[in-house]
């Protein structure tokens, strides 16, 4: 098997061309970082999910979740990538790292549901919203899912904007 060698680049670098290999896999020490294509602008910390037509080739990716693919959540995005302005210029496709496995301080959550979220409860997406929020299952619902490791006390009024909380990722499969 072939090893690709990844010197100086971050997983915070954004590209206008497939400079990695879409679906490649990196690891820095215990997170794991996978190389896609991004269909829209995303900011960090936003979970992110495969269209379901491309779930096979990890090629594409759609930011919201909907409810034809919240099974596919595909991992975290690891910087904000913006489709008209990235590298000072117009692009119409944009390649970079999402997080797929591991701990990770900056992921968007939000508690709609007026109770509080402890630590160890399951994550899941959202229909057309950029952030996960809780899991009624005691069990994850699907097989790429995110956990929470920090407490989300309730507020007294429902939360409108998502917090970055500490979860961990577990998208790898």
């Amino acid at each position: 098997m072939q090893k690709k060698l990844f010197i100086s680049r971050t997983v915070t670098q954004v590209d206008t061309t497939d400079i990695d290999g879409t679906g490649a896999l990196r690891w820095i020490g215990n997170n794991c970082y996978r190389y896609v294509k991004f269909g829209t602008t995303v900011t960090q910390g936003y979970p992110v999910f495969s269209a379901a037509s491309t779930v096979a080739t990890v090629t594409g990716i759609a930011t919201k979740g909907a409810s034809t693919n919240l099974m596919f959540l595909a991992g975290i995005a690891c910087t904000d990538v913006n489709l008209t302005t990235a590298a000072g210029a117009t692009a119409t496709l944009q390649y970079g790292w999402i997080q797929v496995h591991g701990h990770n301080s900056t992921v968007s959550i939000l508690d709609a549901s007026g109770t509080t979220y402890t630590a160890g409860m399951y994550m899941k997406g959202v229909n057309a919203q950029w952030y996960l929020t809780m899991d009624a299952q005691t069990q994850p619902l699907y097989k790429r899912n995110v956990q929470l490791l920090e407490e989300i006390a309730t507020a007294t009024t429902t939360l409108l904007a998502a917090q970055a909380v500490a979860a961990y990722v577990n998208c790898l499969d």
